[in-house]
């Protein structure tokens, strides 16, 4: 009662939308768990112990009252705080109070670490499965890998001064990205969670006699490096992994120094829903507005994108892999 008192108190009789979507306990734990980063229905369905039907309700009054945003994304829907600033002030006091209450959310937010920690445990087994023969074996990735090389390449030549002094490649996998931009860069960190492919990735860096090159095992979601020690943080082909994939930049952009650089590699928005059940994809691809926001929203600008290279095989509807260039601001 008093968390609904507090919104008319704080927005006014115009906001009684926001009164009645909060009235509700089991709003406001979804409320609260969104707090924690995007995630779609079916993941709150999972966190609360409710049915989809029921939580979809729920959902489409917290839309209704503008506190959450919904994106469609083939089959999926995922879900967000609104951070309008309007809004921000009672959302914060909402997740303040649920913190709060320490049987509920302990229970929500234990679930939702086990339904993190099992996504991460797939696509690692995915990664895995797909590295061991030391290159990719389905027909997804079989796209002219040198065209999307040299797009990285000119994009990064045109628009930074070479050599640069450090790369960080978050989530480097096999180390493909950091053999590609050696030359470009005096040192070079590639960051990984999978000790088997880190090896080879360690193999490929120590075969191609790459001095300036360095493999670390971290996780990339919350990344123990220096801050502010970069010139150039790369995701590549990553973030369509990930049910909150602004978590990365937000982590990608705080190792940049100011004024420097963020590359993403990733699947324009598509179709492909068979992608994320045989291939472990999360999201499936990224508006170059969504790719803004995300910039955006951590002090980035986006300065140049390429037009993409086109991925096509049998019974995939068409994939573009693209790559975007944002630089951090003040």
């Amino acid at each position: 009662m008093f968390i609904c008192l507090y919104s008319v108190y704080m927005f006014g009789k115009n906001k009684l939308k926001i009164f009645a979507a909060l009235s509700d306990s089991s709003r406001i734990r979804i409320v609260s768990i969104l707090s924690k980063g995007e995630l779609s229905v079916q993941d709150i369905a999972l966190i609360l112990g409710q049915s989809q039907p029921r939580v979809s309700r729920h959902i489409r009054i917290l839309e209704d009252a503008n506190l959450i945003i919904k994106n469609k994304e083939g089959g999926w829907v995922f879900c967000k705080l609104n951070r309008n600033q309007e809004i921000e002030k009672i959302i914060d006091f909402v997740c303040e109070r649920k913190e709060s209450d320490k049987d509920l959310s302990s229970i929500d937010f234990k679930r939702l670490l086990e339904l993190q920690h099992n996504r991460v445990q797939e696509a690692n087994d995915f990664f895995y499965n797909q590295y061991k023969d030391q290159y990719y074996i389905d027909s997804i990735n079989k796209y002219n890998d040198q065209s999307i090389d040299e797009q990285i390449v000119g994009i990064l030549s045109k628009n930074i001064k070479i050599p640069f002094n450090n790369l960080i490649d978050l989530g480097t996998g096999s180390g493909k990205i950091l053999s590609l931009l050696s030359k470009l860069s005096n040192n070079c960190i590639g960051v990984d969670n999978n000790h088997s492919i880190l090896k080879m990735a360690r193999a490929r860096i120590c075969e191609s006699e790459l001095s300036n090159c360095e493999i670390r095992y971290g996780d990339i979601t919350k990344l123990d490096l220096a801050k502010e020690s970069a010139d150039l943080t790369i995701l590549h082909q990553v973030l369509h992994y990930f049910d909150n994939p602004d978590s990365l930049i937000e982590e990608a952009v705080k190792l940049l120094r100011k004024d420097k650089y963020i590359l993403i590699v990733d699947f324009e928005k598509h179709q492909n829903e068979f992608l994320r059940k045989d291939f472990s994809h999360r999201r499936l691809g990224f508006h170059d507005e969504q790719i803004i926001e995300m910039f955006n929203r951590f002090g980035c600008k986006l300065i140049d994108k390429t037009k993409g290279v086109s991925v096509k095989g049998p019974n995939i509807e068409e994939l573009i892999v693209k790559v975007w260039l944002g630089m951090k601001g003040k």
